[in-house]
């Protein structure tokens, strides 16, 4: 087994010390294509470019993510303010825009509406996902206002009044009809891709629908610790250490950490840290690492034992969240932990195993 061992003392009531020892076997190279603001977190459309005058919000609804939102709405005549109609551009200014034509459909041409777009470039596969919410103010079956999305010319639906499932109970402020927030993925190839959200008006500009956006991103897909050794163009035992750094190669799968390279600041930061943390009325010792978001093919345990002899595996973890998102690779920081209780010595190791 590969071991990395991160030992620090606690102290907790009667000055119990807690030993944390990690223990390792595992497998993880993560992509830091993104795509600009995909939850438009920043509270405006920084990244985006706009056609018409959409709208970057709050709830309601509540956000997927964060505390933002963008809302894209065909407008209407009965309406003011954000939804008003003269908030939209016309049909061929979306289409320019996009650089598609939008269908007609059951009740006419497009008429108008808004739009926003951003141009990326993937230099791995990946998977393209985002969430969207359809609201409108038009009945279902009436108006068929259209709201899609575009990629790289090419327009899909996503949902318009002639959707099933649409409820009262699903509509926020000025809309009265509704789906929930549901999520599209899409797996994308290496080059680059216009991503376009737009909605739309056909038959009259009466009655506006909307379309809620939030969390468009890019995700590297899964990677076996083979694939991840011919990514770098490297083969190895996942006990080797090539950098003499005392790493081992599975760890750096695990830690998404270049094997070919000396590690970096960065990278041993992203190395298991103790600490301790608090959730509700408890306290916990925990073991905070950055996880590749493409590992596949392993299994982790948590264990623990009152005598590094005996080991009892804790599954669910009593404490498992993400804890941040780190700024290199895009990875999830990733916290795990047992209870700080009782009076007894506790020891603790992570165990990550693959067929």
């Amino acid at each position: 087994m590969v071991y990395f061992k991160a030992i620090k003392s606690y102290q907790r009531n009667k000055m119990i010390r807690k030993l944390l020892m990690v223990t390792f076997l595992a497998t993880r190279v993560s992509s830091a294509q993104t795509v600009t603001n995909g939850s438009f977190e920043t509270g405006d459309f920084t990244g985006w470019q706009t056609a018409g005058t959409p709208t970057v919000l709050g709830s309601p609804p509540t956000p997927v993510t964060g505390n933002f939102q963008a809302l894209i709405n065909s407008t209407g005549n009965e309406a003011t303010g954000i939804y008003a109609s003269t908030n939209a551009v016309s049909a061929s200014v979306l289409d320019t825009f996009l650089n598609t034509t939008l269908p007609t459909n059951a009740n006419g041409d497009p008429i108008n509406g808004e739009a926003i777009q951003q141009t990326f470039t993937v230099t791995e596969a990946c998977t393209l996902t985002f969430s969207y919410a359809y609201q409108s103010r038009e009945a279902p079956g009436d108006g068929f206002d259209e709201t899609g999305y575009v990629l790289n010319g090419v327009f899909h639906i996503l949902a318009d009044t002639s959707t099933p499932g649409q409820s009262m109970a699903n509509a926020t402020g000025f809309f009265v009809w509704g789906l929930p927030y549901q999520t599209v993925s899409i797996t994308l190839v290496p080059g680059t891709y216009t991503l376009g959200f737009v909605t739309y008006n056909t038959f009259n500009m009466e009655a506006p629908s909307g379309l809620f956006i939030d969390n468009v991103i890019l995700s590297p897909l899964p990677m076996t610790f083979s694939q991840w050794e011919n990514h770098f163009s490297f083969t190895g035992a996942p006990t080797d250490t090539p950098e003499n750094d005392g790493v081992p190669n599975l760890l750096k799968y695990l830690f998404d950490i270049n094997p070919t390279i000396p590690m970096s600041a960065t990278d041993r930061a992203s190395l298991p840290v103790i600490g301790m943390a608090s959730a509700g009325n408890s306290q916990y010792v925990t073991l905070t690492f950055r996880e590749s978001q493409i590992e596949t093919g392993i299994t982790i345990n948590l264990q623990t034992s009152p005598d590094l002899q005996n080991w009892t595996t804790v599954n669910p973890p009593t404490l498992t969240q993400q804890v941040g998102v780190d700024p290199a690779t895009g990875d999830p920081l990733i916290e795990i932990g047992v209870p700080a209780n009782g009076t007894n010595k506790q020891f603790m190791r992570l165990n990550v195993t693959m067929p």
